[in-house]
């Protein structure tokens, strides 16, 4: 498997063998070739790494053949041992190369290709077998891997999106309890008579900006509050929140003298 010279992706660079940096030699594979790229990124620089990984790939679509393919009993195969055929022969009919037998196993959950989505990530076990099947120059195949780096792809987008609509849906009703709570506080009587209060203060003070908290209370305008409110605070803490006066001018009643 994937040992036959082709004209797709050339792994020979100007320092050698790379699956990064080799020439794609089919302009249908040059889309594929960078995409695939992409995925594995992550292992740019690690060449060693990719032909490992691209090994074990190798050896799970053989280890399934010998101990789960058929053999083949038409075409160019059906004279070939189970041993000399190509896995993707062996997986029936309908697949007639190895992205077929990727779905394949995947949709049978096969252990030791599930193994190795879990390890190094679904679509990057794809993008290896774009760049095998590239270098073999099997075009379909290669599309067919490269339809699967997409589906990831779009998977992954629509389990975003999932994701934010089940935020939002979360936090609007939080946002509405929040509007109630907001609404129901200023719809009290307290809040109401707090910003009238406040308001009629904001007048008096403006016309007389040295006027204390005790001389307002005893305004006309502010003695129903005051009557309303008798506690020693209450009206007190209103006024206090937007007091004018300098700091050093807000001064409480002056201590009776012994």
């Amino acid at each position: 498997m994937f040992d036959l010279p082709g004209n797709g992706l050339s792994l020979l660079s100007g320092s050698g063998k790379s699956w990064f940096r080799g020439q794609v030699k089919n302009i249908a594979l040059i889309r594929l070739v960078q995409s695939a790229r992409y995925a594995l990124s992550e292992y740019q620089g690690n060449e060693p790494k990719v032909t490992e990984l691209r090994k074990k790939l190798e050896e799970i679509f053989s280890e399934w053949k010998l101990n789960y393919g058929n053999q083949s009993s038409v075409g160019d195969y059906k004279d070939m041992t189970i041993e000399e055929c190509p896995p993707y022969v062996c997986a029936g009919y309908q697949a007639t190369d190895y992205a077929d037998l990727l779905r394949k196993l995947r949709e049978e959950v096969y252990p030791p290709l599930l193994t190795l989505d879990n390890e190094i990530g679904y679509q990057c076990v794809s993008a290896l077998l774009v760049l095998s099947e590239a270098v073999e120059c099997r075009i379909e195949s290669a599309v067919k891997a490269h339809w699967e780096i997409e589906h990831y792809e779009q998977e992954q987008q629509a389990k975003d999106r999932n994701i934010s609509i089940m935020m939002q849906e979360k936090a609007l009703p939080l946002i509405e309890i929040g509007h109630r709570s907001k609404e129901g506080y200023k719809n009290r009587e307290d809040w109401q008579d707090k910003k009238d209060c406040q308001d009629i203060a904001k007048a008096l003070w403006e016309k007389n900006p040295n006027m204390t908290i005790v001389a307002l209370e005893k305004t006309p305008k502010l003695k129903a509050y005051k009557r309303k409110y008798p506690g020693r605070n209450t009206l007190r803490k209103w006024l206090s929140e937007i007091d004018p006066r300098p700091k050093e001018k807000k001064t409480g009643r002056p201590k009776k003298s012994n």
